[in-house]
């Protein structure tokens, strides 16, 4: 078996949970808030409504990321960037927390195989707190 690398980072922000997953899953406000993965861009849509105007995440949804990462001090383009596929969209936190989850596609699972998650919940420190696994 391959070796596993694990990475874990947990972030709390001062804002209600719902807005937080709105802005997660709303990519057309990725550049507000992300400068690794400025602009989004939907590759394949598996539902009716393949236009999707709105922006919003749908399962099954492939996403073209276009990544700029910090390399010699400057953030440069990395081309190609990377294809991800949302495989677990649960509804806007309430009172329990709320997962997305996406998948790299196109790089060989032999290779490189990843899984981000996303845990959005309810805190009593912060009123949203996000999980990145």
């Amino acid at each position: 078996m391959s070796p596993v690398l694990k990475c874990h980072a947990e972030t709390h922000i001062n804002a209600p949970a719902s807005l937080v997953y709105s802005l997660l899953t709303d990519l057309s406000q990725w550049p507000v808030w992300n400068e690794m993965v400025p602009q989004v861009t939907i590759a394949y849509s598996p539902s009716a409504d393949s236009a999707n105007t709105d922006m919003r995440m749908r399962l099954g949804q492939r996403l073209q990321f276009h990544v700029r990462m910090p390399m010699f001090g400057v953030r440069r383009h990395v081309p190609g960037g990377s294809v991800e596929e949302i495989v677990r969209l649960d509804p806007a936190p309430t009172d329990s927390p709320s997962r997305v989850e996406w998948n790299q596609r196109g790089i060989p699972q032999t290779l490189l195989r990843t899984n981000r998650v996303n845990i959005i919940e309810p805190s009593a420190e912060v009123d949203g707190r996000i999980i990145a696994d």
